[in-house]
């Protein structure tokens, strides 16, 4: 870029070793870039005598020509720049956009004020997968399966937890298995982005006595604070305090790996590889903060999941 500077330059001056100084080069670098193009253009630019310098009728001409290729440079990187850096598309789902992304963005913003985070909820993980690969977003929160050809950087490790009302009979124990449910009412969840349990019909030894379809787990936890059943959820979607609601650990069930699912990381953008850096530093920080059980009673107020 920038090919025809030092020849505007002259031409704008009338003069080498004001041109050069301008432009921090010795002048006889400026002499040998002049000549190097007037040999590849096979024709005379600047006329030379004890003055200075002066255009020739062909170098006026040739230097209108220069000057719009200049322009038009400056365009092409100032379009590219913005396309780069002034949008960046984040899939999330709930759970993470209220315990992660505050501080994300926070820290994100001061290495880039400028650049504009369009944040994207989704209904299913597969939509995820298909706005990665299709370009749609830039990169998403994930927890699952994923098509080959994408990069996914872990986040956490995010246990799961059986929930019910605080005043359930086996809300005091320490732990508790699937099979420690089935003399229960359960609230199946839906399978959306934040379905509890991957494959439940499959894991669970008994039949639910309710089904939810519904994409959020703020929904399955109303219905457990009304003693409805008891239900699954992982840790991300309940470590924030119910009014009459307890999470009890599950043993049986094998934590589920959030993280962050993009593109080749060779492929994306300088401010996406940012992003994803701060991500893996909250989402670290914050998992070492939720090392002690969670508390037996949990608010529901104002918790979206």
């Amino acid at each position: 870029m920038r090919k025809y500077e030092a020849i505007l330059k002259i031409a704008q001056y009338g003069n080498l070793t004001r041109a050069a100084q301008e432009l921090g080069y010795v002048q006889s670098n400026l002499s040998h870039m002049v000549q190097r193009l007037e040999n590849d253009l096979q024709i005379k630019i600047f006329h030379r005598d004890r003055q200075g310098v002066t255009l020739t009728r062909a170098g006026q001409e040739l230097i209108d020509i220069m000057h719009r290729i200049e322009l038009l440079e400056a365009s092409l990187v100032t379009t590219a720049l913005s396309h780069r850096t002034s949008i960046l598309r984040v899939g999330t789902f709930p759970s993470v956009s209220v315990h992660w992304l505050p501080q994300i963005l926070d820290l994100f913003y001061q290495k880039f004020p400028s650049t504009t985070v369009q944040l994207t909820s989704y209904d299913r993980y597969l939509d995820m997968d298909n706005s990665v690969r299709k370009g749609d977003t830039d990169c998403c929160f994930y927890a699952g399966d994923y098509h080959a050809g994408l990069d996914f950087f872990p986040l956490c490790r995010d246990s799961y937890y059986a929930v019910m009302n605080k005043d359930h009979e086996l809300s005091q124990q320490s732990s508790l298995s699937i099979a420690d449910l089935r003399d229960y009412p359960f609230i199946m969840p839906g399978e959306g982005i934040n379905c509890s349990i991957k494959n439940a019909p499959q894991l669970l030894p008994f039949p639910p006595k309710l089904t939810t379809t519904s994409q959020e787990d703020l929904s399955v936890l109303y219905l457990v604070e009304k003693n409805l059943g008891v239900s699954i959820l992982p840790g991300l979607s309940v470590r924030t305090g119910l009014t009459n609601v307890c999470a009890i650990p599950l043993v049986d069930i094998p934590a589920r790996e959030v993280g962050i699912l993009c593109k080749p990381y060779g492929e994306i953008s300088d401010v996406s590889k940012y992003f994803i850096q701060m991500a893996k530093e909250v989402a670290g920080s914050w998992q070492e903060g939720q090392s002690t059980p969670l508390p037996t009673t949990i608010s529901l107020l104002n918790t979206p999941v």
